[in-house]
């Protein structure tokens, strides 16, 4: 047995991930402004979905009219991403009186939510032991 955990971590080290586990990079385009950052953020149920303290992983960037995200360590599953512009750097997606974003947003599968947030079945998509790539159309109000 001691052995076989000595392998898996020699494993680990050599190839930077969980054996399993796979990296998943999301493109990000149709960015309008370079102004403050574009957060990525991976959700792995829809019993969590679009909770913040409950998110996977959440990486910010600077922003640029198109960005490169690669999560790591993305075990096997079904997952759903959404992504905004945080133009004014505030740390957090903004909102008008009525609820309707005042920043760019994007959804895993491209989808166009009409006055509320789609739901983790429209985004989700699938990852395998394989590398994956995902591109996502940014949009504005």
């Amino acid at each position: 047995m001691g052995r076989l955990a000595l392998f898996l971590g020699l494993l680990v080290l050599a190839t930077g991930k969980g054996a399993g586990a796979a990296e998943v990079t999301i493109t990000v385009d149709q960015i309008h402004s370079a102004d403050g950052k574009v957060y990525v953020t991976l959700w792995g149920s829809r019993e969590t979905w679009l909770d913040d303290q409950k998110s996977l992983q959440n990486i910010g960037v600077a922003a640029a009219g198109q960005i490169n995200v690669t999560l790591h360590d993305v075990t096997p599953g079904r997952y759903a991403i959404a992504t905004f512009h945080d133009e004014n750097d505030n740390g957090e997606m903004d909102f008008n009186f009525i609820g309707y974003p005042e920043e760019g947003y994007a959804f895993s599968n491209d989808i166009r939510p009409f006055l509320t947030a789609p739901s983790f079945e429209s985004c989700a998509f699938d990852v395998g032991i394989d590398d994956a790539a995902l591109t996502i159309h940014m949009v504005y109000p």
